[in-house]
């Protein structure tokens, strides 16, 4: 999948942390291929990652979901925002086309007109800057 730019400079940033990290833990230091990983190396667990995630969705009062969850939710705004079932399965990395199929929640406007719901819901967004 192509690197967004916004991905790359996290990225980056993060090899920089993690290189002053090696530097502090020295022999503690756990060596792996993980990106995501505690300050002396050791990989997240899955659900330390899924509990710091619901802990920042309510400090920012915003609809609690897993990070399966997360799969859904990005499904279905990528088919909102117009793009084809292919190109969603290309993105999630499904084998199957059913399963793109089953986590994009096919919404009628989608089905009606991609360029109208593109529309909505960047007017849909607007309103809610708006109060």
């Amino acid at each position: 999948m192509p690197l967004l730019p916004e991905m790359k400079a996290f990225l980056l940033k993060l090899r920089s942390q993690q290189e002053k990290n090696k530097q502090e833990f020295g022999s503690k230091y756990h060596e792996n291929g993980y990106i995501c990983k505690h300050r002396d190396g050791r990989p997240f667990e899955f659900s330390y990652v899924n509990r710091k995630l619901q802990e920042i969705l309510k400090q920012n009062n915003m609809t609690i979901v897993t990070l399966h969850g997360l799969r859904h939710s990005t499904a279905t705004l990528l088919a909102k925002l117009g793009f084809s079932d292919l190109e969603i399965q290309a993105w999630l990395r499904h084998k199957d086309i059913r399963s793109t199929i089953h986590y994009t929640h096919n919404s009628a406007d989608r089905r009606i007109n991609p360029g109208k719901g593109i529309s909505d819901y960047f007017n849909d967004r607007g309103e809610d800057n708006k109060s």
